[in-house]
């Protein structure tokens, strides 16, 4: 059927994804919003001879030049291609580029919006630019201009042959667009003089816009000599909030023809959206079902309240957004409102409620706890406890761990009593008694059982229970336990020696994830690892077990993360003497925090250029990704010439084929390359 579509409606579908809005043509605020990681769109070129031939056009009506590799490869597309130049309406080019741009502008006749930088170093070139603006004639300019005001030889080159295009040359030039008219000091200010004094001499020229607010007097900015082109119509200042539109107008004089000219764009207001529901007044009398019976009501609603309450978002694993989603969304608050409608919502809602309660502090669980006390009936209704304990100064932990206590007493079947995930908290203190009643009224049924803290000084009792009885329990925390046959994830911080053992001798049938924390001694993880190795899928690890072969041990991981804030795994780590087919993503924590540096620092380098030079991954034919927290890709020509992690990941993907993604997950592609 597609075979069948004119080609003016294949035009249509395939506009949308090779459209280029103007806002992100236009676009001033900084680094490139065109150094893209995802597929180029010159791939719709490459799927049928009839997409090439409708999707041509499309693709040349807007083209972004980002290095001087990408001006050289279209310079030789137009010189081979004549057909293609007048395609192009619009042009941005991010750079000076060379003669390569000469080539390009002259077989571009139909440019009407064209974007030019001054954000140009020494080593840049813009003779091919200067010599072809005089062969072009748009109808809008777009120039950008750093904060760092970069004054050399190719900003005065540029500067000069644009001053000459548009006061002589560009007879169409309708329309200015530029960041904020900020005075800079010394020759920047002349290089503006002189641009704004060829605007005020265009005969053309009918707006002149700004994309951000001046930090200076407007009298004092060249805005003056503007007004006096009897052509202009407007100049135009996009602001943020209505605060720096009164500033402005402070510093104007208000009956000069500057005033009159000057506009004010404000973002439109998010007014909420008036809606009228066309409805009678209730009938105060009116009850909801009252033809049903009773318990045929109770029952409807008791699932409306129970989706009201939330409770099916609350039996559930915590992360740390989750605890930030309850908080701001006052989800504790809407329950107990609920419970305020009527007596009936109440005497339904109230069983909801304690069903799954959220505990975000100890003070929190020390007046649940009292609430059991009171009323011992409302216990039997608890099926998970989710708390929040990062701090327990003064008797704090007595209270809490007496309060755990009346609550277990009153509880059976409780299928989670658990912290978030992430957590690294005091952890909840329960008394040895208290954890050997839990077992015991509700051990068959737990799934979670994360961030307890049982007393050291457990006495067992003469006949303890048996710890078989986890029989679902699914996620444990630094708990140890004989036998545990539906146990899927462990996490432990700081555990000693002796209980990673005591887990070793444990079958663990289920374990597939693990969050290995602290140092243990080299016999400890040997024996560990030797023992559940073979079962884990996935290990988070800080810092990466060291003094084994942590790969022969875990043959089916396939993800891997390196938790360590300083410490590079050493290229051994990687050692495995057969091959390991299931590891597909690893990812390094190692310097997270420094990403924002752009230059690394001769430390942390020193820590990385071992493990991208040296480390052998011959091993690992599964492996497509190594994550680097303390990567962030680049986002211009001349940072990418000077950043040592594209260096890593091109090496790294022409000597193993493993893509480099940093911490957004971002995986580089290599640049063009042009000739020198």
């Amino acid at each position: 059927m597609a075979d069948k579509l004119p080609d003016e409606l294949l035009k249509e579908i395939l506009s949308p994804s090779l459209h280029v809005s103007d806002e992100k043509f236009t676009d001033t605020s900084g680094p490139s919003v065109f150094f893209r990681f995802d597929l180029s769109t010159s791939a719709f070129l490459l799927v049928c001879k009839r997409w090439l031939r409708v999707a041509t056009p499309l693709l040349y009506e807007v083209v972004v030049l980002c290095s001087k590799a990408q001006a050289q490869a279209l310079s030789q597309v137009f010189a081979s291609n004549k057909q293609l130049g007048p395609f192009v309406k619009k042009l941005r080019v991010e750079g000076g580029y060379g003669a390569p741009m000469e080539k390009i502008i002259k077989a571009c006749p139909n440019i009407k919006d064209l974007y030019l930088s001054l954000s140009l170093y020494s080593t840049d070139s813009v003779s091919g630019i200067c010599r072809s603006l005089s062969s072009i004639n748009p109808t809008r300019l777009i120039l950008y201009e750093s904060s760092d005001h970069l004054d050399n030889s190719n900003t005065r080159q540029l500067t000069e042959a644009l001053c000459a295009s548009i006061s002589s040359t560009w007879k169409t030039l309708g329309v200015f667009y530029t960041p904020c008219a900020n005075r800079g000091s010394g020759k920047v200010y002349h290089r503006w003089s002189a641009i704004i004094s060829a605007l005020s001499n265009s005969p053309s020229l009918r707006e002149v816009t700004f994309s951000s607010c001046p930090y200076h007097d407007v009298q004092s900015l060249l805005l003056p000599m503007l007004a006096k082109n009897p052509h202009l119509l407007a100049i135009r200042f996009k602001l943020k909030h209505e605060d720096e539109r009164r500033y402005l107008e402070q510093t104007l004089a208000m009956t000069s023809r500057l005033a009159k000219l000057i506009q004010f764009d404000l973002p439109p207001a998010q007014l909420p959206a008036d809606i009228h529901f066309p409805v009678a007044l209730p009938d105060l009398s009116y009850i909801p079902m009252a033809s049903t019976s009773t318990d045929v009501r109770k029952k409807i609603w008791t699932q409306i309240l129970s989706f009201a309450m939330w409770n099916d978002w609350c039996d559930r694993d915590f992360v740390v957004a989750d605890v930030m989603f309850y908080k701001s969304n006052i989800i504790g608050l809407a329950r107990q409102n609920l419970l305020t409608v009527s007596k009936e919502f109440y005497e339904i809602g109230l069983p909801l409620i304690y069903a799954y309660p959220v505990l975000l502090g100890p003070h929190q669980l020390c007046q649940f706890a009292t609430q059991i006390a009171t009323n011992p009936a409302l216990g039997s209704h608890i099926r998970s406890i989710f708390f929040l304990v990062t701090y327990l100064p003064g008797d704090l932990p007595q209270l809490v761990e007496e309060s755990m206590a009346r609550i277990v007493a009153a509880t059976s079947n409780l299928t989670r009593l658990h912290e978030h995930c992430d957590s690294r908290g005091a952890g909840l203190p329960m008394k040895g008694a208290t954890f050997l009643k839990l077992v015991e009224t509700s051990g068959s049924s737990l799934i979670t059982l994360t961030g307890i803290k049982v007393s050291e000084n457990v006495v067992p009792p003469a006949r303890p229970p048996s710890f078989s009885i986890f029989d679902n329990l699914r996620r444990l925390r630094s708990q140890p336990t004989s036998y545990l046959p539906s146990l899927e994830y462990l996490k432990f911080q700081d555990c000693p020696d002796n209980f990673l053992d005591n887990l070793s001798n444990l079958s663990l049938p289920s374990l597939a994830h693990l969050d290995l924390g602290g140092r243990n001694s080299t016999p400890s993880l040997q024996r560990f690892f030797s023992n559940h190795g073979s079962k884990l899928r996935d290990v988070v690890a800080n810092p990466h077990p060291e003094g084994i072969s942590f790969f022969d041990l875990c043959p089916n991981i396939a993800q891997l993360k390196l938790t360590a804030v300083n410490q590079v795994p050493p290229p051994t780590f990687f050692k495995c003497t057969t091959p390991h087919r299931h590891l597909t993503h690893v990812t390094i924590s190692a310097f997270g925090y420094s990403r924002s540096n752009p230059k690394m620092i001769s430390r942390q380098q020193s820590a990385w250029s071992p493990l991208f030079k040296d480390a052998d991954l011959t091993s690992f034919p599964a492996l497509k990704e190594v994550k680097c927290l303390a990567c962030e890709w680049p986002k211009d020509e001349r940072a990418i010439a000077k950043n040592v992690w594209v260096g890593y990941a091109d090496n790294f993907g022409k000597k193993w084929g493993i893509l480099l993604a940093d911490y957004e997950g971002r995986q580089w592609k290599s640049r063009l390359k042009g000739s020198r």
